[in-house]
C-alpha cells in the first residue's frame, strides 16, 4: 500500500512538474497577462489539426446541403424548407464562431495578424453573406441571389490546405501542373484560332450553319477536338455536299 502511494505521488508530481513547465514556455512565448494567455490557447486551438478537420467537415456538409435543397427545391413555408433553413442557421452560427475565434487568436497588434491575410477576409465575406441569407430568409424576403452567392463557402476549404498535409500535397501538386497545362491550351487554342479562321473563309457560304463567323467556326472546331459527335455530327453530314470542308475538318481534328 506505501508504495502504490509513493507511486501516485511521484505521478501526480510528474503531471504538475509538466503543467508548470507548460505554463512558463507558454508565458516565455507569450507573455504572463491572462489576455495573452487567453490568446495563445485560442490560437493554438484553431490551428490545432482536430479543430482544422471539424471546419473542414462543416464545409463539406454546408456544401452538401446546397446540393441537396436545390434537388429537392422545398415549397417556401414547408417543412422541408424550414428544415434546411435551421440547418443553415446552424452552420452560420458555427462559421461565426470559428471567425471570431480566429480573431481572437490574432488580436495582438490592433489585429494586424488577422487583416494582413487574404483569406481572413474572405471568411469575413463567407460570414457576412450566410448571416445575411439567413436574416433575409427569416425576414420573408427573397433569399435566391445570396444562395447562389453562398456556394463560395466551398473555397473555404482552402484555408484548411496548410494544415492538413495529405491535401496539401495534392493542392501543391496541382499547382505546380498549371503552367504547363495553361501553355499546352494555348497552342491548342492557336491552332483552333487558325483553322477557324480558314474555315470561315473558305466554307462561310458553303455552310454557314458551322463556319458563318469566327466565334461558330470556334465552336465547331471545339466540337471535333472533344471528339463530341464531331464525325456523325459535323463532318459526315456535310462531305457529301463539301468534301474539301470534311477534308479541312478531318486535318483540323488530326492537328
Amino acid at each position: 500500500e506505501d508504495a502504490d502511494e509513493w507511486e501516485r505521488d511521484v505521478d501526480e508530481t510528474r503531471e504538475e512538474a509538466k503543467e508548470k513547465r507548460h505554463d512558463a514556455m507558454m508565458q516565455a512565448n507569450f507573455g504572463h497577462s491572462t489576455l495573452q494567455m487567453t490568446r495563445a490557447k485560442m490560437k493554438i486551438g484553431v490551428n490545432s489539426l482536430t479543430w482544422q478537420y471539424c471546419v473542414a467537415a462543416v464545409i463539406f456538409v454546408a456544401f452538401m446541403v446546397d446540393v441537396l435543397e436545390v434537388q429537392v427545391l422545398p415549397e417556401p413555408d414547408s417543412v422541408e424548407d424550414t428544415i434546411f433553413f435551421w440547418v443553415d442557421a446552424a452552420i452560420t452560427v458555427f462559421f461565426t464562431f470559428d471567425l471570431c475565434a480566429n480573431l481572437a487568436a490574432h488580436s495582438e497588434n490592433y489585429f494586424r495578424a488577422f487583416y494582413t491575410k487574404l483569406a481572413n477576409w474572405f471568411d469575413l465575406l463567407i460570414v457576412i453573406v450566410s448571416i445575411a441569407m439567413v436574416y433575409v430568409d427569416a425576414s420573408g424576403g427573397n433569399p435566391m441571389p445570396l444562395k447562389m452567392l453562398r456556394l463560395i463557402r466551398v473555397l473555404k476549404v482552402m484555408r484548411q490546405v496548410t494544415h492538413l498535409r495529405n491535401f496539401n500535397r495534392l493542392v501543391t501538386s496541382i499547382g505546380f501542373c498549371l503552367k504547363p497545362m495553361a501553355s499546352a491550351f494555348l497552342i491548342l487554342f492557336v491552332v483552333q484560332l487558325i483553322y477557324s479562321v480558314l474555315g470561315v473563309y473558305l466554307f462561310a457560304d458553303q455552310v454557314p450553319v458551322y463556319f458563318a463567323d469566327l466565334k461558330t467556326a470556334l465552336l465547331t472546331l471545339n466540337q471535333v477536338v472533344t471528339g463530341d459527335s464531331w464525325s456523325s455530327g459535323v463532318t459526315r453530314s456535310i462531305f457529301t455536299e463539301n468534301p474539301e470542308t470534311g477534308i479541312v475538318e478531318t486535318n483540323g481534328a488530326v492537328a
